[in-house]
């Protein structure tokens, strides 16, 4: 019916620091972003930040490790760059006797 054709653009991944449209522009971009186990690692997202959270339970980190590297995976496949200088990893541990967990790198 129709023949138009829109003219090609060519943009990239990034959004503006500073803008008023960059959370917006990530949140649209990172909307499939999920958890796998919402229960054991809810994903929260703030503006431009992402969280991963762990509920480790009798020392079974498996879940939590496996969300983590699925994170770092949909972010590779989605190309989008994970700024590892800001990535914290934080393990908040209220039991008398502390096991030490390694970090994550």
């Amino acid at each position: 019916m129709f023949s138009f054709k829109s003219v090609v653009v060519i943009t990239n991944t990034e959004a503006p620091q500073g803008c008023v449209l960059s959370p917006l522009l990530f949140t649209g971009y990172t909307d499939d972003c999920r958890s796998s186990n919402e229960d054991l690692v809810p994903l929260l997202q703030f503006s431009d930040d992402t969280t991963l959270q762990g509920l480790i339970n009798m020392n079974d980190e498996a879940a939590y490790r496996s969300e983590i590297e699925r994170f770092v995976m949909w972010c590779e496949d989605t190309i989008l760059k994970l700024n590892t200088s800001e990535t914290k990893e934080l393990i908040i541990d209220f039991r008398k006797n502390k096991v030490f967990f390694k970090l994550f790198s």
